[in-house]
This record gives structure tokens, C-alpha cells and sequence, in this order.
């Protein structure tokens, strides 16, 4: 048996084990993620030889297009480790949002997201991650995945009675939420400017080593 039947087999085995799903004899592997809308479940990512199999696409949950289905963005696990993560695939793009009166542009650019994970590594209370380039040269990122439900949900699951709720539950709620927003008031140590390689465009950004989250969604260009 060749050493590529070996290892299709490997995998094959190893998804299966992990999954408790059949996968073809010889699975459906990418080592180059440019085509991110043919990237299906049960599908198998090779990046710089990391394998995930993919078990679902992540939907959008904010900027009123709940439950919109993000392409580029796999959930996934490592057929090394067995855990779950989310695989941002390269996707430039522009969008505006709209808070109260004022529109915001935003820019997907996963150069800079890359750059901002490397910046917070180690800081748990932030998204972790790395960044690695595919066969091809895009640029994905391995998040790592956190348990539970984000803070919006918690609170739509709340049903107290307004005083109760004030009294009881919202200190330690905001006791919480700080300790992640205290730190975009943190003295900045690591100011960098980052340049995008595909539009020349140049962010100053203010960068501490607890690089708040916000910043890996897109910088302000100017």
C-alpha cells in the first residue's frame, strides 16, 4: 500500500472515530482554501500539515443578519488532538454597520487579524489563536474554540423580575465584563502600524499585549 492510500486511510479512520460519521475511502482533502464555498462538512483541511475534518459552517449572529451562514469560517476538528476549532479562511471584504446614528466601515483583512492574535497571544482573556498559510498562500487562522454561550444569549435566557435581576445578577455581570474591557484602556505597548500587502492601505493601531477582540474584526484605515 502507497504511502498516500496509507495516509488517506489514516484519516478516513481517525474523522470517522471523531465524528461517528462514514467518510469515503479516499476523503476529500484541501491544502488550498481559496475556493471556501466548495468546503463542506466532513471534508478534510491540510493546513501546513495540521488536518481538521469540517463539521459545520459558523452563521453570523450580529449587524441584523442573525443566523447567516459565514462561508469562510469553519467549525472544525483536529484530527491530532480531537478538539474543536474555528478556522477563519482567507475573505477581504467591506461592510458598514450602523450604531445609532453613526455608519461604520469595517474591513475584513486577515493579515491584520493575524497579526493582532499574535500581538494577545497568552492573554486567556481574549480569542487565541494562530495564523498559518495554505498551499496556496492565503492566510487561515486556527481559533481556539471556547464552551458555552456568549454573553447576549446568557442574557436572553435571564427571566427574573427587573429589581431582581438589577440586585442580584447584573454586579457580578458587569464585574465580569470588565475584566475584558478594562484592558482598551491598558498603557499601550506594542503601537504598531500594519500595512495591508494587498491595498498599500496603512492602520495605526494602539496594540497592547491585551489586545482587546475588537481589534481582530478590522482596524480603521486611514
Amino acid at each position: 500500500m502507497s504511502s498516500t492510500a496509507n495516509r488517506d486511510e489514516w484519516i478516513r479512520q481517525r474523522a470517522e472515530c471523531l465524528t461517528g460519521e462514514p467518510l469515503p475511502c479516499h476523503p476529500i482533502v484541501w491544502t488550498d482554501t481559496t475556493n471556501f464555498m466548495s468546503i463542506e462538512r466532513g471534508h478534510v483541511l491540510d493546513l501546513a500539515g495540521s488536518l481538521f475534518v469540517v463539521r459545520s459552517n459558523e452563521h453570523e449572529g450580529r449587524f441584523g443578519i442573525d443566523d447567516q451562514p459565514k462561508f469562510w469560517v469553519k467549525r472544525a476538528l483536529s484530527l491530532d488532538s480531537g478538539r474543536m476549532y474555528i478556522l477563519k479562511l482567507a475573505c477581504e471584504e467591506e461592510f458598514r454597520i450602523h450604531v445609532g446614528p453613526r455608519e461604520i466601515k469595517c474591513c475584513r483583512s486577515a493579515e491584520k487579524e493575524a497579526q493582532v492574535l499574535a500581538l494577545a497571544h497568552g492573554d486567556e482573556r481574549f480569542m487565541q489563536g494562530r495564523a498559518v498559510r495554505d498551499s496556496h498562500g492565503n492566510l487561515v487562522r486556527i481559533i481556539e474554540f471556547v464552551n458555552g454561550a456568549d454573553l447576549l444569549s446568557y442574557l436572553q435566557s435571564v427571566h427574573l423580575r427587573h429589581e431582581e435581576y438589577f440586585h442580584v445578577l447584573m454586579p457580578g455581570i458587569l464585574a465580569r465584563v470588565a475584566n475584558s474591557v478594562l484592558p482598551i484602556a491598558s498603557p499601550p505597548s506594542n503601537d504598531c502600524t500594519m500595512r495591508d500587502s494587498a491595498t498599500a492601505i496603512s492602520a495605526t493601531t494602539i496594540c497592547s499585549s491585551n489586545a482587546h477582540p475588537a481589534c481582530t474584526s478590522g482596524l480603521i484605515s486611514t
